[in-house]
């Protein structure tokens, strides 16, 4: 896959809006999405076990030559796959995740670009075929959106932890890379204690103005339902890699604001409810107005 910041070799369509899934009734496409995950996951896990290491000037996939700092293809191939259907877009969707100063070959449009580009729906149908799955041409659109609004999200949940450092008000993913084939500590702990794994894994690098940081993300496939036209949903799990005490912290002071998110809300909202109110306020314009926005700030 050219350009993504996820190895799962799917995108975006042309017209679809950075960070918003435009597909939330298109089941059929997202169950495609998770299966060809798990396929994925299986077939590599038999390559390696039949073919060993890679050679040592560089991992390959099928014909493709990959950039061993990031296994990402070397080159952004968009000629049409043989046997094709019918023309897929070419074109490319810029992401909202900012990208270090190191542009991939498979980036070499977007140089001038301060974020990732997704790769288009003719890059993710090859990247499939070379994996040995079988996409349909018409589902592209749709499980290319699909991707690029799970990979939007991640960036989302990893800026959450950034947040928590405004020594570095522009952090930026330098590099990336897909491993299907390890299961995360925690998600092994959990498979312990009979939870689900994750259908795929990814490492992210994250540069924090000088400092990189290593964030792992687990892909969950969501409850499934009886009804069959509910969309099938997904989860992600996306936490700092224990490498360093910052890491550790980080991870401990996310749990706390998590679990004591709700009660600290109620009890802002109730305090601010409860304060005293002179005659003035009470009876004039300045209740009305001040009465809605306490529980309102206690929200935010």
């Amino acid at each position: 896959m050219a350009g993504c910041p996820v190895d799962h070799g799917q995108g975006r369509g042309p017209d679809a809006e950075a960070g918003v899934c435009p597909v939330p009734a298109e089941s059929r496409a997202r169950e495609a999405f998770v299966q060809a995950a798990a396929e994925a996951k299986a077939k590599e896990e038999e390559a390696a076990a039949a073919a060993g290491q890679a050679a040592s000037g560089g991992a390959r996939e099928g014909k493709v030559e990959l950039d061993e700092r990031n296994y990402m293809p070397k080159t952004a191939e968009q000629k049409a796959w043989p046997g094709q259907r019918f023309p897929l877009s070419t074109n490319r969707v810029e992401s909202v995740i900012p990208k270090g100063e190191f542009s991939p070959d498979h980036q070499k449009h977007s140089r001038e670009s301060s974020s990732w580009m997704y790769p288009s729906e003719q890059q993710f149908f090859n990247a499939m075929k070379r994996k040995g799955w079988k996409p349909r041409e018409e589902d592209m659109r749709i499980v290319l959106a699909i991707h690029n609004h799970v990979n939007d999200k991640a960036w989302s949940e990893v800026s959450k932890y950034e947040s928590m450092h405004p020594e570095c008000d522009c952090p930026k993913l330098v590099r990336f890379m897909g491993k299907p084939k390890n299961l995360s500590p925690k998600a092994t702990v959990r498979s312990w204690f009979g939870y689900a794994k994750p259908f795929d894994r990814h490492d992210w690098i994250v540069d924090r103005c000088g400092t990189e940081v290593r964030y792992v993300i687990d892909f969950y496939q969501g409850a499934q339902t009886s009804n069959p036209g509910e969309v099938v949903s997904m989860y992600l799990d996306a936490r700092p890699a224990l490498d360093s005490w910052g890491s550790v912290v980080d991870r401990a002071r996310m749990q706390f604001r998590e679990v004591f998110k709700a009660p600290l809300q109620a009890l802002s909202s109730a305090t601010s409810s409860s304060s005293p109110s002179t005659p003035s306020t009470a009876s004039g314009p300045g209740a009305s107005s001040s009465a809605p926005a306490a529980p309102s700030a206690g929200t935010q």
